[in-house]
């Protein structure tokens, strides 16, 4: 997925949005269009990173503001970019840590990017609203978040705890849409077990409802 979008003091297209990337990258070419000098940057810890088949050496590391969005759905934050004397089709690489400290949902068949709500829910898209339209004895009203209801709501869920938990699942985790299934062949595993997979629901800033939770289960 290719973006446009504000970084910095500037504007910057073709910006691909990977989530299997580590980190942002940021090309030589971006760097002096935004008025950066080698005083901007500082050192890193990332030795070479690879890109394609090649391992490039970083100059080093910048931090700058990025903004996605616009009017009142805007959001904006700090992103450390690496930077590389390098040049691609893209200007700009923006990896998963951004993308989720952004909390945003990516469905690439459409080439959407969705803000995810703070109670978690994934709001509609606005040309869509009209079309999940329900009467009721107050009037017409209309989702302005997924609802469950919805015929492709459960299998978008479920594409997402899937991308979450994908390195835990058949090992440590089961998951159904919204229900996890934590388990353990020993006791002493247990807690180990349970912090990886809230570690991974934290990276996305999922969150679980206390009073449906259920611990130190046997079968």
């Amino acid at each position: 997925m290719v973006i446009t979008t504000r970084v910095g003091t500037g504007i910057v297209k073709q910006i691909l949005v990977d989530t299997e990337a580590d980190s942002n990258i940021m090309f030589c070419n971006v760097f002096d269009a935004l008025g950066l000098r080698d005083a901007d940057l500082r050192g890193n810890q990332h030795g070479v990173v690879g890109l394609g088949d090649n391992f490039i050496k970083p100059d080093g590391v910048v931090s700058l503001p990025i903004s996605i969005g616009g009017g009142q759905g805007k959001r904006s934050l700090m992103a450390e970019f690496v930077v590389l004397r390098d040049s691609t089709t893209y200007n700009l690489i923006l990896g998963r840590k951004t993308i989720n400290e952004f909390g945003v949902v990516i469905c690439t068949k459409l080439l959407l990017m969705k803000f995810v709500a703070d109670d978690g829910s994934i709001p509609m898209h606005r040309p869509d609203e009209e079309k999940t339209e329900f009467i009721m004895p107050g009037g017409t009203y209309c989702y302005k978040v997924m609802p469950f209801g919805l015929k492709n709501a459960g299998a978008t869920y479920q594409r997402l705890m899937n991308k979450i938990l994908k390195d835990l699942i058949g090992k440590t985790v089961e998951v159904y849409v919204d229900d996890i299934l934590v388990k353990t062949t020993e006791a002493e595993d247990l807690i180990s077990d349970l912090e990886n997979v809230f570690a991974s629901l934290r990276r996305h800033d999922m969150r679980l409802n206390s009073l449906k939770c259920a611990f130190a289960n046997g079968s």
